[in-house]
């Protein structure tokens, strides 16, 4: 009914929509479960009373009402899939819904974006909510929106990326407070590094990966490696690279020359047992790291080039005399591969390197 405007009319009528007012008020598991049923059977778009009762679902003290809201705004956008709920409390089983989205192809691209901005507008006031799982969930969507490009969900949609940053305006701070992974997709946008870098954001981080991240992206890394299908975490200097203005911070600072002689130094003392102590082989493969994932971006291979920084790589693969060392430079060799440039320095040496699947 509510995908209608006759039928709007007839809840009206009927007073439906006060009738589901009054459900938040009492805490009966009977307007609970009611609730969740008619949340997801909700079409936004024809009315402001459906639009005010999801308002009001996302600020319940409820925490399941909450929680079920707020992936309704995933379900809405387009990003996730529509929540089941359970009915046992009233002996009943239903089928998931299958209520329709607002629909880009059959509405104005006007109207499409002031409705996602809607959406995306109570995501960010979710960001403040006291349940933690509310907060992560929400920045969970919000970072799928961000990595959303048609039917795909991991490439970076520097629309909506840019979109996004436009929304959230103040929330930035909020965003620097739950360490969300948002930000470092931000830096790979102008106005994202540019907002980031005033707020202090870009230096502060930097600081705390020279200081202790880069280890613990090692130790991390490592347990995560043994599990099969797992992704590498998320590495700061990665989305540093992407853009002119990270390179010259990286360049500025120092830290790429940092990570360069830590390197070469120990590329060049592989015959002295005496340097590959436990703690130096950790700084040596949180360099490898860094070099890897900086020499990923197009950008920042070339700083590899002018510092011929394989060659010292692939000595370490071949040569240094602890394996965890040999197994981590040959994971970067994989990560500079990733581009066409990254490949034809590695190619120098004598290795095959491939780009997509028919080996070329």
């Amino acid at each position: 009914l509510t995908e209608t405007e006759n039928g709007v009319k007839l809840l009206e009528r009927w007073n439906i929509f006060t009738v589901i007012y009054r459900m938040f008020k009492p805490k009966n598991t009977l307007c609970e479960t009611y609730l969740q049923l008619m949340l997801k059977e909700l079409y936004l778009w024809k009315s402001n009373h459906a639009k005010l009762i999801l308002t009001k679902a996302l600020v319940s003290p409820n925490k399941k009402i909450k929680m079920l809201a707020t992936h309704l705004l995933g379900y809405h956008l387009g990003l996730m899939d529509a929540p089941i709920t359970s009915l046992k409390n009233i002996g009943l089983q239903m089928r998931n819904s299958t209520r329709r989205r607002f629909d880009e192809k059959s509405d104005s691209s006007q109207s499409f974006k002031r409705c996602t901005k809607f959406l995306i507008k109570l995501l960010v006031k979710q960001l403040y909510d006291l349940s933690s799982e509310v907060v992560a969930l929400s920045d969970k969507i919000l970072y799928l929106y961000c990595m959303s490009s048609g039917k795909t969900l991991n490439t970076f949609n520097l629309e909506n990326g840019e979109f996004l940053v436009d929304c959230l305006d103040s929330a930035f701070e909020q965003l620097i407070f739950i360490g969300s992974p948002l930000l470092l997709q931000f830096l790979t946008t102008k106005i994202g590094f540019n907002k980031l870098d005033d707020l202090g954001y870009i230096s502060n981080e930097r600081e705390n990966w020279m200081n202790f991240k880069n280890v613990e992206y090692v130790r991390n890394v490592e347990t995560l490696i043994q599990i099969a299908g797992k992704q590498l975490p998320l590495h700061f200097y990665e989305y540093l690279a992407q853009s002119e203005s990270g390179i010259r911070q990286l360049t500025i600072n120092g830290d790429f020359i940092s990570f360069y002689n830590c390197i070469r130094h120990f590329s060049m003392s592989l015959k002295s047992a005496s340097v590959f102590t436990r703690e130096n082989i950790e700084k040596l493969k949180a360099a490898l790291w860094c070099v890897g994932f900086i020499g990923s971006t197009k950008l920042g291979v070339t700083l590899l080039e002018s510092h011929s920084l394989v060659e010292d790589i692939l000595k370490l693969a071949y040569e240094c005399p602890s394996i965890s060392v040999k197994f981590t430079s040959f994971y970067v060799l994989g990560l500079i591969s990733k581009s066409n440039e990254g490949s034809e320095m590695i190619s120098q040496f004598s290795w095959d390197c491939c780009t997509n699947v028919q080996g070329t």
